[in-house]
């Protein structure tokens, strides 16, 4: 190898488009002068829903994405790390390239700018037939381990690559790879299509609500967990997708507020509106509240839709207690239990 420092670098993308964005970026950091390489792998949230082909190629669902970071939030990291190359090697470096340097572009930083190997290119002059990197890597007697695109064993299997064009014997192959360093869980996907994607600002991922916001967001949305509840405990259980309905509306209620994206305070929230006991008063009372809420008469048929349906199951009492809610909310007068 001719350079001091090398960065073998792959993107998964929401599509093959320009105007496409990152879902995912590996890179591979290795010097002469050591045989321990370093290792970034960052996932975002790239604003967009995958193409259903990209999607198919790199696995990462749409609900998931929604709830990490903006590329923003790590712009400056990832431009130092990969600016300290002497060459940065690609399997079809003007695909990543170009999406790398035009999310650097819109956080206004300047493009990369150290020379670049293509081993796709390389390998079009060299093999006859197909070039991808799965047509590569098996030349090389080298496949995958995982059953989706995953950016950095495809940087593993590039860097792999370039080692045979400059003659030098290839790495031995892993089983397994790691999530990203920053990926956060996502809570439950909710039933039926996604909600519309709403505003993120850079460094709002993430960040926990104080106590006073927690207690705000548990007060807004206690009105209407009060009334799912009740809707949930007419067959006597929790279902998981019943659990993802008042995660959803936790969320609601914090996006009303302003609140940063912070998933750990929404599960903490929901877990504690998870534990109420509707009783006759606190129904009458609740569904008095949200009478009053022009925003919350709006969203709650649809939450409430989506709660006695989450386990495919429309028991009798749910269809009672169902009728009563929404006989009240059309004649918009004072809940009365039969």
């Amino acid at each position: 190898m001719t350079s001091k420092h090398i960065v073998i670098l792959d993107t998964e993308t929401t599509g093959v488009q320009r105007y496409d964005r990152i879902v995912t970026l590996a890179a591979i950091r290795v010097s002469e002068n050591s045989e321990t390489p370093e290792t970034l792998y960052r996932c975002f949230d790239p604003r967009k829903d995958s193409h259903p082909g990209a999607a198919r190629i790199h696995g990462w669902d749409d609900w998931t994405t929604r709830f990490q970071d903006l590329f923003a939030d790590h712009a400056d990291e990832l431009h130092r790390w990969l600016s300290q190359s002497d060459l940065l090697v690609m399997h079809n470096a003007e695909f990543d390239l170009h999406f790398v340097n035009r999310e650097f572009r819109k956080c206004g930083l300047p493009p990369l700018t150290a020379p670049v190997y293509c081993t796709l290119e390389r390998a079009r002059s060299a093999w006859p037939g197909k070039a991808g990197l799965d047509a590569c890597a098996k030349r090389l007697g080298l496949e995958r381990v995982t059953d989706k695109h995953h950016p950095l064993e495809d940087a593993f299997l590039t860097w792999n690559l370039y080692r045979y064009f400059q003659g030098v014997p290839r790495l031995s192959r892993r089983s397994q790879w790691p999530e990203p360093e920053n990926m956060r869980p996502a809570p439950p996907r909710p039933i039926g299509n996604l909600p519309r994607r709403h505003a993120k600002r850079p460094g709002t991922a993430g960040l926990r609500w104080t106590p006073s916001q927690r207690k705000a967001a548990e007060r807004l949305a206690r009105p209407v967990a009060i009334l799912l509840v009740f809707l949930a405990l007419s067959d006597s259980h929790f279902a998981t997708q019943e659990k993802a309905v008042i995660w959803d509306l936790v969320r609601r209620a914090a996006e009303r507020l302003d609140l940063p994206s912070s998933e750990l305070d929404t599960e903490s929230v929901a877990a504690e509106l998870l534990e109420l006991v509707p009783t006759r008063t606190l129904v009458t009372r609740a569904m008095d509240a949200v009478l009053g809420d022009e925003t919350w008469r709006e969203h709650l048929p649809k939450l409430m839709t989506a709660m006695v349906m989450a386990d495919g199951i429309f028991v009798a009492d749910e269809r009672a207690a169902l009728g009563k809610v929404k006989e009240v909310l059309l004649k918009q007068r004072p809940f009365s239990a039969q």
